[in-house]
């Protein structure tokens, strides 16, 4: 408002007479000083294009409509940066590599695959309130157990079970089901889990669709249902692993990733027995529910394999291991294979002398001996290019060894036999 005024008088003093001359000159010198005022703070003040022009012309200082950005690095800036470097440079990182994988226990106590039980019937080794029967599935090796609706199969576990123990299985979740829940998991009493994975006196895992929405929720009624971000493939293997410490603390994993880590929601009353569940409620699509499961594997883990492994190449100067699993019939390693393989990986890469390492690969004696001679010889030559990858070892410094079944280390005639037999092992040179 000021300004106006100032710019008004003079425009009334420019038609002044001569003898305001003096007047005029003081009155113009105060009004450049106010508009040079103006013009130092107009970018904070944000005086409208239309003024400034009006001014600038008045003043005969026609400036540059160019807009100066208000981001630099001198000082007085708006944005000045930071003087201990860029943002970039200061942000808060993540260090190392966080890979706390499944580990299976060291002897394994229970196992089964249904490979001994007939197609159409109910396996030998559990226990049901309602049924279910073995199935073959197109495109997926091996034999399955189908879990109808309402169907809770129960297998009760050694007593005293350790206070460390694992529990793996491979699970299906069928697509054309609008509203699928496979329930699986431990528990004091299993009539606590007849109609759902409801009781308090257990820990449960319960993969979970509601039209087509998958998810995976842990957890019992006391603690409550925690639900993980995990979206599981329909049609397709998946393996579920379930680590329990002291009895207490039990981790959860899906394909080798961790899912769930609750230190302090087990029991050991709660390793009675083990509860597999399709589960219903009062929406009636839970009625056509049903799911697939097989290669169930119970292990005792009172020594931690971590450090046998560097104990045993290390010091030993070999390793053997039945817990590097592969797809039946292929050379393909499951995902809850890796953390042995990484700690393999970590004592090459880590080394100081470069040794080398022989891998040598086992089969069981199911099939041809020539095919499982060649098998062999591709899994060993899988974990090679599973440690080459990973840690950038050369390959030098691997070799790779195929024995098929010539080397057993237990019977062939039972399934403990065969998965003892199908190993992998390490031996530093």
């Amino acid at each position: 408002m000021k300004l106006k005024i100032i710019i008004a008088l003079v425009f009334s003093l420019s038609i002044s007479t001569q003898a305001d001359a003096q007047i005029w000159k003081k009155v113009k010198k105060a009004a450049e000083r106010g508009v040079e005022r103006t013009l130092e703070n107009r970018s904070q003040r944000e005086a409208s294009a239309t003024t400034d022009d009006a001014i600038d012309t008045v003043l005969g200082k026609k400036k540059s409509k160019s807009k100066k950005s208000k981001t630099t690095n001198q000082q007085g800036s708006n944005n000045p940066q930071p003087t201990g470097g860029s943002l970039e440079d200061t942000s808060l990182k993540e260090i190392g590599v966080n890979e706390v994988g499944f580990v299976r226990g060291n002897q394994i106590i229970f196992q089964d695959d249904f490979l001994q039980d007939a197609i159409g019937d109910f396996p030998a080794k559990w226990d049901t309130n309602l049924g279910g029967d073995i199935k073959k599935l197109s495109g997926i090796p091996g034999k399955w157990l189908k879990v109808p609706a309402k169907s809770v199969i129960n297998l009760e576990l050694p007593k005293p079970m350790p206070a460390n123990y694992t529990f793996e299985m491979d699970i299906i979740l069928p697509s054309d089901v609008r509203y699928a829940i496979a329930g699986l998991g431990f528990s004091e009493n299993k009539k606590g889990f007849d109609h759902s994975l409801s009781s308090r006196d257990g820990f449960g895992v319960m993969f979970y669709s509601h039209k087509q929405q998958p998810s995976l929720q842990v957890g019992n009624r006391t603690t409550g249902w925690m639900k993980t971000g995990y979206e599981y493939p329909f049609d397709k293997k998946v393996h579920v692993a379930i680590q329990v410490n002291n009895n207490e603390r039990v981790r959860v994993y899906v394909d080798g990733t961790k899912v769930s880590d609750m230190p302090k929601v087990f029991k050991p009353e709660y390793a009675n027995n083990l509860i597999i569940h399709a589960i219903t409620h009062g929406d009636g699509d839970t009625i056509y529910n049903y799911f697939y499961f097989s290669n169930v594997v119970i292990a005792a883990g009172d020594t931690d394999r971590r450090s046998s492994i560097q104990k045993d190449l290390m010091e030993k100067g070999s390793f053997s291991s039945s817990d590097i699993l592969f797809a039946t019939g292929s050379d393909y390693i499951e995902p809850s294979s890796n953390s042995i393989l990484n700690e393999v990986g970590e004592l090459m890469q880590n080394s100081s002398d470069n040794w080398k390492l022989t891998i040598i690969g086992h089969t069981d004696s199911d099939g041809d001996a020539n095919a499982n001679q060649k098998l062999s010889l591709d899994r060993a030559s899988a974990v090679k290019k599973y440690l080459i990858t990973k840690y950038n070892i050369d390959s030098d410094r691997i070799n790779v060894v195929g024995k098929g079944e010539s080397e057993p280390i237990a019977s062939n005639s039972t399934s403990l036999g065969k998965a003892k037999n199908r190993r992998v092992e390490f031996k530093k040179q």
